[in-house]
């Protein structure tokens, strides 16, 4: 008995060492040193069945983020987690680490604990904006939405997220939006493909809808005051046709991709450019086979 308690002493003794020189390192923030100090205070504890701290586990996690191991710092974390012991630090560091090995649904799972339990936390904002891109990127576009104003105020001059809000309300069928914010996207990034591209299709079927209409209604009677009629639309028909025409320039210069080509081929029919027109449909041609 004697020589049990003794041992057992010696092993207290030891724990209470480790964890000493584990929390001195933390401490002077020599987060190598503090892992190994960690990690053989949690093995020598497992190997005796001794209850292990929701602290130490947290410890160990942020040690290993320091030093950038991902893995570590994903089961340590959530082995702190369990034990009870958390706060927002371990939600933030948890996404990362997930998005780090590329873990998109655990990631999301970090991301959303963190914004209901602390709406007021110090990363709140990025935490919401990665949450938005991760919807996106999962297609969840019903839940992007959810969240939208939520972010819209902080990223409203952001290119990048008024793409994503874009994209998200075009896959929605929510065209009432798109114009607007299509103009939005341009004055934050002249040369948004996206934007570039509905503003060019907008204009030309806006344009190209309401010559053939005009046209059917005067084939109809072939008035003077139908032709007059005619010739009022016409003007607004062609505004549209150069709006159209200017966006188009713009994305073919940067890419002469046959459905630009194709556009472009066709307002200059509509303005009569034959020249101009063969000069497209050409390109087209080329670039088509």
């Amino acid at each position: 008995m004697l020589v049990i308690s003794l041992s057992a002493c010696g092993v207290s003794h030891r724990v209470s060492e480790i964890e000493s020189d584990a929390e001195t390192a933390f401490y002077h923030e020599n987060y190598e040193k503090a892992l190994a100090h960690f990690e053989e205070l949690i093995e020598l504890k497992s190997g005796r069945d001794n209850e292990i701290s929701g602290k130490t586990y947290y410890r160990a996690g942020i040690s290993a983020w320091k030093i950038e191991q991902n893995n570590k710092v994903i089961e340590y974390l959530e082995l702190a987690i369990n034990k009870g012991f958390e706060n927002e630090k371990s939600f933030f560091i948890l996404a990362r680490a997930y998005r780090y090995i590329d873990n998109l649904s655990l990631e999301m799972s970090s991301l959303r604990s963190y914004i209901k339990k602390y709406p007021d936390g110090e990363h709140i904002g990025v935490m919401r904006k990665r949450l938005f891109e991760a919807y996106f990127e999962t297609e969840n576009y019903e839940a992007a939405m959810e969240l939208w104003p939520d972010i819209q105020k902080k990223y409203a001059n952001n290119p990048d997220i008024i793409d994503m809000f874009f994209l998200i309300n075009k896959r929605l069928g929510n065209d009432d939006i798109l114009k607007e914010t299509a103009y939005k996207l341009i004055d934050l990034d002249k040369n948004n493909v996206n934007a570039l591209e509905y503003l060019g299709e907008y204009y030309f079927w806006k344009a190209e809808n309401r010559y053939q209409e005009e046209m059917i209604e005067y084939e109809k009677t072939q008035t003077r005051r139908q032709y007059r009629q005619l010739l009022n639309a016409l003007e607004e028909i062609n505004e549209h046709f150069r709006v159209s025409r200017e966006f188009f320039k713009r994305l073919y210069q940067k890419d002469q991709s046959p459905q630009y080509a194709t556009y472009l081929r066709n307002i200059a029919l509509r303005f009569g450019n034959e020249e101009k027109a063969e000069y497209y449909n050409r390109k087209s041609e080329i670039k088509g086979q």
